[in-house]
């Protein structure tokens, strides 16, 4: 079963759109050959079958849209958890069921028996009157769900399954990248007693040698840190992107456009480690010209007192825009899975100035 599932709907969507939309068709051409049946058996022979071809086209437009409402936008918002969002698509399906019934009644040319007491039900009292009737609220969606109720647990199924897929997707890349990690990290401690020792000698000829050292050996204890998934107090994190921007400073002439601006707050907040640095990694990576160009480059943190924290960061572009690398697309994944619902992240190009943008609430 597991297999079935991973064919059909998690190595891609689907095998191809191709698939997809003969999965799709053959649903729909089962509903309008069962329907038709029906409806040939309790009109009898006496309804011409003009009138039944009419009745079940208005039948096949009220569940496709009801359908792909409530599976696009109930389901996908309870799996959000954005219970008004699914709240107001719920009331949409409703109102545009109760449209099509309300309007589509009147043009359909010999409506037999059937019909007629629901004809009438509807256009008896005008729109309103149908939109807050009783009778037409229990008939819509007894209608809907008698079709629809398979179909859309099997939805709801599928995307709880692409849920929990997706995480333990997740779960795994991440424990593949601190292996990764764990081995590029060649003895930290020993080399950190060697920067430490170069740091003590450098006090004695050079002091601004000394605090270049004593950044590299923060940068260096900051990153080799065992758990990177436990949150630390943002203060480290914000001290080691300010150790790292200072070394980038080392490769640039002292008036070059380098800004890096930090508004935060008093309280102390947590932060999981290592989720700023690529985006600033990558300014530094793209934002400087190698022939020579006039380049620059802007960092603002700002924490507010709500918790959010956003960072900007504009700087120099070179090349067309390109899609974001491995850094950038690691980082949206941890964000996914550290912070659900509760960050954004953008990056645009506007002519030569390429933008990032990052918010994350904290709390």
């Amino acid at each position: 079963m597991n297999m079935l599932f991973a064919w059909l709907f998690l190595d891609r969507p689907y095998p191809n759109a191709r698939i997809r939309w003969i999965f799709h068709l053959a649903f729909w051409l089962l509903v309008a050959t069962f329907t038709f049946s029906q409806l040939q058996m309790s009109a009898g022979k006496n309804v011409p079958t003009e009138s039944l071809l009419s009745l079940l086209a208005l039948i096949l437009l009220t569940l496709i849209m009801s359908y792909y409402i409530l599976s696009i936008g109930t389901l996908g918002a309870l799996q959000e958890q954005n219970y008004l969002k699914a709240v107001f698509t719920l009331i949409l399906t409703y109102t545009i069921t109760t449209v099509i019934f309300y309007y589509g009644l009147s043009f359909l040319k010999y409506p037999y028996w059937a019909f007629q007491r629901i004809n009438y039900m509807y256009t008896k009292g005008g729109f309103i009157h149908a939109l807050k009737s009783k009778y037409v609220f229990i008939f819509n969606w007894s209608f809907s769900f008698s079709t629809l109720l398979l179909p859309l647990l099997a939805k709801g199924f599928k995307l709880h399954y692409l849920l929990r897929y997706e995480q333990q997707r997740l779960l795994q890349q991440k424990a593949e990248l601190e292996i990764s990690s764990l081995k590029a990290q060649i003895q930290p401690h020993f080399v950190l007693n060697t920067l430490h020792n170069l740091y003590a000698l450098a006090l004695e000829r050079d002091n601004d040698l000394a605090t270049q050292i004593l950044n590299v050996s923060q940068l260096i204890d900051y990153q080799s840190q065992p758990d990177r998934d436990t949150p630390l107090p943002l203060s480290r994190e914000i001290a080691f992107i300010s150790h790292y921007v200072a070394l980038q400073r080392l490769r640039f002439k002292p008036d070059f456009p380098l800004r890096f601006n930090v508004t935060s707050i008093q309280e102390e907040l947590e932060i999981y480690p290592f989720l700023l640095i690529t985006c600033i990694e990558n300014a530094f990576k793209h934002g400087i010209s190698p022939r020579g160009e006039p380049s620059w480059i802007t960092i603002d943190l700002v924490i507010q007192a709500s918790g959010e924290l956003k960072l900007r960061i504009e700087n120099s572009a070179f090349t067309p825009a390109h899609p974001p690398g491995r850094g950038l697309a690691l980082t949206q994944q941890r964000l996914h899975l550290l912070y659900p619902q509760r960050h954004h992240l953008s990056y645009q190009q506007n002519g030569s100035v390429f933008t990032t943008q990052l918010t994350l609430l904290l709390r």
